[in-house]
């Protein structure tokens, strides 16, 4: 290092600006020997101050928005592979390093010109604190267990052979494996009178229910297509094997946060493990999350639940997080917070209500009373499987979704459109029924 970059970079008046900053922060920590450890808040990132304004991440994507030269656009990931991953001798590559070191200079001067041009009116010092706090919990990171994540790879891995065998078997050898979802999804339409358009699981087990009110025409092989593709489906095998191989010597998962990496509402997104998409526990095995934990520490998994390992599995994959030793995780949500903001925002006066009540004790639930007003369905009859519609609905809607979107909840969350609809003109005003008729004409049109 130059003694004019050491000099600044020491210095705690000096704000270092990066693009992606983390990775240069911890490499600079790293590669010199750790006396150039540069606090957090001494960091700006135009990459976090592009993803908070709704802006792409990238930077050969932020500059072609800022129009900073064809220069900037080129790409340099195979000289990065070949210098920074797989650390080959410059002297032996003279070409492309001079090359690598053109580029390098290309990448300074963008970063530049970006800083100066990126928008900062949401870039505020509460948000720069929300950065360096993500950025402290990507360094701190969270322990995984890992002897449970081989364990459970050598479940799954069991139970898995064994699926695809009774797979095979079923299809006279046409299918191999439960993850051939096109060749199961032309047996199963070939089989049957009823058309999968996709093997999601929520349209499998719509067909499932279908089949059980009467409305669709499956027979005990179909069925035992569906159950066994359901399972597959499952396998937890992949997360655990990113746990092994993101996990550092200390058995701790760092770096999985990204900051407003959300889109355009500035919340989280994970990368790797990803901790923020943990598959939710079923009704079947969510109370035995500790047994099942144990079984796959005493390899007696697959003896307890056969086939059904991989969604034992994948419903304790949760369980893959653990506490220091010493300490405890504590777990917090905030009720109904985002129904609550949206009612705020948008007046709902009588939901607010409800969460007043609901609050004293004295109250219904409110994912379940907007599933009531939707469908005039008694409050009594309404089960958690249905409070999720309900949750679904109130959440995609609040945020401005459309027609598509609805359609994808609904999919997602199994609500049944044609009850719905039947449902509409005795709980809607007339006022929306004659827009919705009117918006009906015009897309018709």
């Amino acid at each position: 290092f130059g003694n004019e970059f050491i000099e600044a970079a020491s210095d705690p008046r000096v704000v270092k600006v990066a693009h992606h900053a983390q990775f240069d922060r911890v490499l600079l920590k790293c590669q010199a020997g750790g006396w150039l450890n540069i606090p957090r808040e001494q960091w700006d990132c135009t990459m976090a101050r592009a993803m908070i304004h709704g802006l792409p991440g990238k930077l050969d994507k932020l500059s072609q928005i800022y129009h900073l030269g064809d220069d900037a656009k080129k790409d340099g990931h195979d000289l990065i592979m070949l210098f920074c991953e797989r650390g080959e001798d410059p002297d032996e590559h003279i070409v492309e390093w001079m090359q690598f070191i053109e580029y390098s200079s290309f990448d300074i001067t963008s970063l530049r010109r970006l800083d100066h041009e990126l928008p900062d009116w949401c870039w505020t010092p509460h948000e720069k604190r929300i950065y360096h706090l993500t950025q402290k919990i990507n360094d701190v990171g969270f322990k995984a267990d890992l002897p449970l994540a081989m364990h459970m790879i050598e479940a799954s891995s069991q139970a898995t052979s064994s699926l695809n065998r009774r797979i095979v078997k079923l299809s006279d050898g046409t299918i191999e494996k439960g993850t051939q979802g096109k060749r199961i999804k032309e047996w199963l339409n070939t089989e049957s009178e009823h058309e999968f358009d996709n093997l999601k699981a929520e349209t499998l087990r719509k067909a499932v229910r279908d089949f059980k009110a009467g409305s669709v025409m499956l027979d005990a092989a179909q069925l035992e297509m569906i159950e066994l593709r359901l399972l597959a489906a499952k396998s937890s095998i992949s997360k655990c094997k990113v746990a092994l191989a993101q996990a550092g010597d200390d058995a701790r998962i760092r770096y999985a946060k990204t900051y407003a990496g959300g889109g355009r509402i500035g919340r989280f997104s994970h990368k790797g493990f990803q901790p923020g998409n943990m598959p939710r526990p079923s009704q079947k095995f969510k109370k035995i999350v500790p047994q099942i934990i144990d079984a796959l520490g005493a390899r007696m998994a697959y003896d307890v639940w056969g086939d059904e390992t991989v969604a034992a599995c994948s419903d304790a994959i949760r369980g893959l997080i653990i506490a220091d030793e010493g300490k405890k995780i504590c777990v917090a949500d905030w009720s109904n917070i985002e129904g609550r903001w949206l009612a705020w925002m948008l007046g709902e006066e009588w939901k607010l209500q409800a969460y007043r009540e609901q609050d004293l004790g004295i109250g219904e639930d409110g994912y379940k009373l907007l599933f009531h007003r939707m469908t005039g369905i008694p409050l009594e009859l309404i089960d958690d499987f249905l409070r999720q519609q309900g949750k679904g609905v109130d959440l995609s809607m609040g945020y401005e979704g459309g027609v598509g979107a609805f359609l994808n909840i609904a999919n997602s969350y199994q609500i049944d459109l044609v009850m719905l609809a039947d449902a509409a003109p005795k709980t809607l005003p007339a006022e929306f029924m004659e827009r919705g008729r009117s918006s009906w004409a015009w897309a018709q049109k």
